[in-house]
């Protein structure tokens, strides 16, 4: 598991690596994307993060991404 953004860079060091050598295929999870539908309800959206353990969930149109939900963004719509 990665560390926080914050602290990549030293994780990148201590671990005897340069950061700009880094590409992104080194570091990215790999897997099936999880996505949910621009229509979808934000009970959808939470179950899905539930379910995969996730905090970002990209939101598609027509199978373009219009956008990113997060889970910070849920909590918002509770009153």
């Amino acid at each position: 598991m990665l560390p926080p953004a914050r602290s990549f860079c030293e994780f990148l060091q201590k671990e005897g690596r340069d950061p700009a050598a880094v590409s992104v295929q080194d570091i990215m999870t790999a897997g099936p994307l999880v996505s949910i539908d621009l229509d979808a309800s934000t009970a959808e959206a939470a179950r899905l993060m539930r379910e995969h353990n996730i905090r970002r969930l990209p939101v598609l149109k027509d199978g373009a991404l219009v956008g990113i939900i997060t889970s910070k963004d849920l909590l918002a719509c509770v009153k």
